[in-house]
């Protein structure tokens, strides 16, 4: 016993009195505590002999069955034992301390200081006290049922509990890889599908622009055609459209001169640019071209065959001729 006092307090001089009273506490308890009675001044003690000064004082209290309810400077005892790791002193600090509680009916808190004085006292070779130690978790067992068999098990299978909590941790942290990785592949995805939207917008913009450009020259020119119309009708075109006006109601061709089938020429190329070149190109008749004139003047196949003397398959011929190009 000396030798344990000695090491676990890191070689500082400790009390005659309270290395007796430690090696006789457990057979005789009372005189350890007359022995402790008369250490005058025990708070100005040094660290190591108070400390074992104050486990002492309990040990022997409790032994005699003094009241230890109010005893809480156990836990400077405590402190000291754990920072000089006298595992010895230690689990016997903790015993006291969990009696102390189990006195005030708190046997949560007294429980927790067996289990801390049983984890103490398995790292020495005391015996006795693991025995005892042993015998109060029991005893507070009968008292509580299964929560302190569900502690003691906690404490027995901690190790376990780590490795177990590592896996999950491992699995989360995977897990969790794997939820970053999706959505960055889902975010490439979808920054892929936004600029093939994008340019497909652009696209549709583009030929949007290229459609609009058409549409107004176009439209550009539809009125140079109206203007040139509104011009011919009210200039120049005017004695061929009074031509055309007489040919509909005489249905005499031989009153139209060469200067007047001129200008119906001029009227046909308002209608079709092409129209008169590709007669030209087709060398038709003067007749066929006149019969085409007409008909895309809105003549009938029935008034030019009146015009012409021709029968109207007649007259459809010489159209489809000038379709066709032959």
């Amino acid at each position: 016993m000396l030798a344990i006092v000695i090491v676990g307090c890191k070689h500082e001089t400790i009390m005659p009195q309270l290395l007796y009273a430690d090696e006789i506490i457990d057979e005789n308890p009372d005189s350890a505590y007359d022995i402790l009675c008369k250490i005058s001044q025990p708070a100005s003690l040094n660290k190591p002999n108070r400390a074992l000064y104050l486990l002492l004082l309990t040990q022997s209290k409790w032994k005699t069955d003094r009241d230890i309810t109010n005893d809480l400077q156990i836990e400077e005892a405590i402190n000291y034992f754990e920072d000089v790791a006298d595992n010895d002193h230690l689990a016997k600090a903790y015993l006291c301390k969990g009696i102390i509680y189990a006195q005030k009916s708190d046997a949560f808190n007294a429980l927790d200081n067996y289990l801390k004085a049983e984890t103490a006292i398995e790292k020495t070779s005391d015996e006795h006290y693991k025995q005892l130690i042993n015998l109060y978790i029991e005893r507070l067992y009968g008292i509580q049922g299964n929560y302190v068999q569900l502690r003691r098990m906690d404490k027995k299978h901690h190790s376990a509990e780590v490795v177990v909590i590592k896996f999950v941790m491992t699995a989360a942290i995977i897990a969790l890889l794997v939820l970053l990785t999706t959505a960055y592949i889902r975010q490439k995805r979808h920054k892929k599908l936004c600029d093939r939207y994008d340019k497909t917008i652009d696209s549709q913009e583009e030929y949007a622009k290229t459609l609009r450009a058409e549409i107004l020259k176009k439209e550009e020119e539809l009125a140079q055609k109206n203007t040139y119309i509104k011009q011919s009708v009210s200039g120049n075109m005017a004695p061929a459209l009074a031509a055309i006006a007489h040919l509909r109601a005489t249905n005499d061709i031989s009153a139209l001169s060469k200067k007047q089938w001129s200008d119906i020429e001029n009227i046909v190329n308002l209608f079709d640019n092409d129209f008169v070149k590709r007669a030209h190109d087709q060398n038709l008749s003067v007749r066929d071209k006149q019969i085409c004139y007409l008909s895309l003047l809105f003549f009938k196949p029935k008034e030019l065959s009146e015009i012409f003397h021709l029968a109207p398959n007649t007259i459809s011929k010489i159209k489809l001729k000038y379709l066709n190009g032959k």
